[in-house]
């Protein structure tokens, strides 16, 4: 595995623990699992009569929530950790489903643009909160908090591995 950044020795010392390491192993099982799970859910349900994925799905999302302008293939892939030959593929084939448009920026015309069509901003696309919000009926309104923390935490911890990585 590659070296990741060292913090400090307090939470180093963590790392030599048999029982953390089992249940960090766990967890680490776990996310991806629910992942899995979620994805498959929202697959052959929720958006299966939308001609969509829910990688595609939470493309268009983010494109919609996360810019105040058209964005860029690049702008795409750092906001969704992938690359720029993985955007440009989605893109396509969202173009070819209606639901996006790719256009070249007018200052620079190899960087390519993504603006969102009527079909893709219809409210059947994006109101999806609820049907998430059943994801976890099981936890009580403070663990949902409390999860949202941790979770921060986790995706704050996340991008500064990846971002010394790159």
């Amino acid at each position: 595995m590659v070296e990741l950044i060292n913090k400090s020795p307090s939470i180093n010392k963590r790392h030599e623990d048999p029982v953390f390491l089992v249940k960090t192993q766990y967890l680490f099982d776990a996310i991806f699992l629910l992942a899995q799970r979620w994805n498959k859910i929202f697959d052959n349900s929720l958006l299966k009569k939308l001609d969509l994925t829910t990688k595609q799905w939470l493309f268009l999302v983010r494109i919609d929530n996360g810019f105040s302008i058209d964005p860029s293939f690049q702008e795409i892939a750092v906001s969704l950790s992938t690359t720029h030959q993985n955007v440009k593929q989605i893109a396509k084939l969202l173009e070819t489903k209606d639901y996006l448009e790719i256009y070249s920026d007018f200052k620079d015309k190899r960087v390519k643009r993504v603006k969102l069509k009527q079909k893709a901003t219809s409210l059947e696309i994006f109101d999806k909160k609820r049907d998430i919000a059943r994801l976890f009926d099981e936890l009580g309104k403070k663990e949902v908090n409390t999860l949202f923390e941790l979770v921060m935490k986790l995706e704050l911890n996340s991008a500064e591995l990846h971002d010394a990585r790159n």
